[in-house]
């Protein structure tokens, strides 16, 4: 039988920026507030923060009628530059999106520009050193969406055993806090469901959140080893799971 990959996208982003700009001012003034989007690494298509923080900037555009740039990050090294030429053209609010910009690059471009209010998609802002006071964090109970998903697959495998086994596995990108608590929440729920099910986690070591090839051959080790649901908790990384699942027929 076929059992179902699950995945997890946090579509936070458009919310974040409605709410946080219809408080700026009046329709009078919203045609100045300018917003920037720096990406992290995966491009826009990335199936995850990048798309869903751009599909929030161009919803602020046309309802709050802001105006909008995406800054891509295509490197690590890019990270630092583009938070700093967003603030520098003048971009009154900028979002950095993932939890990588938490270590060195808001804590390196934001006290420079004191004007500048900056936004950390995943990032805990009690984890900046400098504590700059014009930077602030959103971040996620991911443990409670794990668990939901792990609590789902727990039931599907105990009334549809993948060839015979009651195995679930769970694919990290790294051992980053926002990863490990969807895992332990994804762990905790399959338990709940299903006492008896084997549960099997692993990392893929990226700390890029989008190599492909390493969350592919850790969900492939985990199939083999008799995982009939895989849950990637990785990013952009994940999709390559994906592509373990479909041609496995997982």
């Amino acid at each position: 039988m076929k059992s179902r990959m699950f995945t997890l996208a946090i579509a936070a982003a458009a919310t974040l920026l409605a709410l946080g700009l219809a408080s700026v001012g009046g329709a009078s003034n919203q045609a100045t507030i300018k917003v920037a989007d720096v990406t992290d690494i995966g491009g826009l298509n990335d199936k995850g923060f990048n798309h869903l923080s751009y599909v929030g900037l161009v919803r602020a555009e046309k309802q709050l009628g802001i105006q909008g740039r995406v800054y891509i990050t295509n490197t690590a090294a890019e990270r630092k530059p583009n938070l700093q030429a967003a603030a520098q053209s003048g971009y009154g609010l900028v979002i950095a999106v993932g939890v990588l910009y938490e270590f060195g690059p808001l804590d390196d471009v934001a006290p420079a520009f004191p004007n500048t209010k900056f936004v950390g998609i995943d990032v805990d802002w009690s984890g900046l050193s400098k504590k700059p006071t014009n930077v602030r964090g959103v971040q996620f109970k991911e443990q409670e969406s794990g668990y939901l998903v792990g609590y789902i697959a727990g039931l599907e495998i105990k009334l549809h055993p993948h060839n015979g086994k009651k195995i679930i596995s769970g694919v990290g990108a790294n051992k980053v806090p926002d990863i490990t608590r969807f895992i332990a929440g994804y762990r905790a729920g399959a338990k709940k469901a299903n006492r008896h099910v084997t549960v099997k986690i692993d990392y893929a070591n990226d700390p890029t959140f989008n190599d492909q090839a390493k969350c592919k051959e850790t969900t492939l080790n985990q199939i083999q080893a008799g995982s009939g649901i895989v849950f990637e908790a990785a990013g952009a990384c994940g999709l390559g799971g994906l592509s373990a699942a479909k041609q496995n027929h997982i």
